[in-house]
């Protein structure tokens, strides 16, 4: 490791010992970064690459960092696969704000207009767990992320 990066590192990490930070490599997602920080939430980060769209995404995968990531990264592909399917799960909640903001009606394919940006997996890797999904609207300059629960929409949000 360089000596500047060794110092970017120090000048801009957690002095006080509060935060853990890991990388590892796995199977599916690649290069994964464990963030661990006391008194919140813990978690791994991977950027994600889809046939259907030039940028990654990110994946939020809320696990512990003994945990195996296996069970994620299947139900990962299984959303991940058939990106037009994962985009109908938040198609109809997306239409209204999106009509408002765009003055368009609601593209039928997410290549159309939605870019996938995020996936926050669900704990233990269970679709009736909170999750979610936030996708970019470059025609509309905002974000657009629906939370799922028990398998449907629960919430959603918008925001530029």
């Amino acid at each position: 490791m360089s000596v500047l990066r060794k110092l970017w590192q120090l000048a801009n990490g957690d002095l006080l010992g509060r935060e853990e930070v890991l990388e590892s490599v796995h199977p599916y997602f690649g290069k994964v970064v464990y963030f661990g920080r006391r008194s919140q939430d813990v978690y791994w980060e991977a950027e994600l690459s889809s046939p259907t769209q030039k940028d990654k995404f990110s994946v939020i995968i809320p696990a512990q960092k003994e945990e195996s990531l296996d069970s994620y990264a299947a139900l990962c592909q299984a959303l991940t696969n058939d990106m037009a399917e994962l985009f109908a799960r938040c198609k109809v909640a997306f239409e209204i704000e999106f009509e408002e903001w765009t003055k368009d009606p609601l593209p039928t394919e997410p290549t159309n207009g939605f870019l996938l940006d995020g996936i926050t997996l669900p704990e233990a890797a269970d679709e009736k767990n909170a999750w979610s999904l936030c996708y970019f609207v470059p025609a509309a300059k905002r974000y657009f992320t629906a939370h799922f629960a028990d398998g449907a929409v629960v919430k959603v949000e918008f925001d530029g």
